[in-house]
């Protein structure tokens, strides 16, 4: 399933191509701020390093509520990868708790527990 190329069912067909992430090189999603988020989970020789230029980049974005948005997508999908604490020290936490992401899944916490 992993190597599939298409999807078809009944009358449609949507074909496709998988990106393991973990085999990209970091650049590409290093130099377009939409993409930063996804370059967490790139390949790198110094993944820490890699977590750290992410969060600088972040950190330049003049838009607030952008640069928000992108640091919450950015902590929440590192975390698949790093240890929180090593997020929580380069990625600014009071930034991702203002993102609308974050209030969203804060939300359904309240409602679920």
């Amino acid at each position: 399933m992993a190597f599939q190329e298409k999807f078809k069912r009944q009358n449609t067909r949507h074909s496709y191509r998988v990106i393991r992430l973990w085999e990209e090189e970091s650049a590409p999603f290093l130099a377009d701020n939409a993409l930063l988020p996804l370059a967490t989970l790139t390949r790198s020789e110094s993944p820490t390093g890699l977590l750290s230029e992410v969060a600088d980049r972040i950190g330049r974005i003049e838009e607030l509520d952008r640069q928000r948005n992108i640091s919450a997508a950015a902590e929440i999908l590192g975390g698949l990868r790093f240890d929180k604490n090593l997020i929580r020290q380069l990625l600014r936490e009071e930034i991702m708790k203002e993102s609308v992401i974050y209030q969203d899944i804060l939300q359904k916490g309240e409602k679920i527990g």
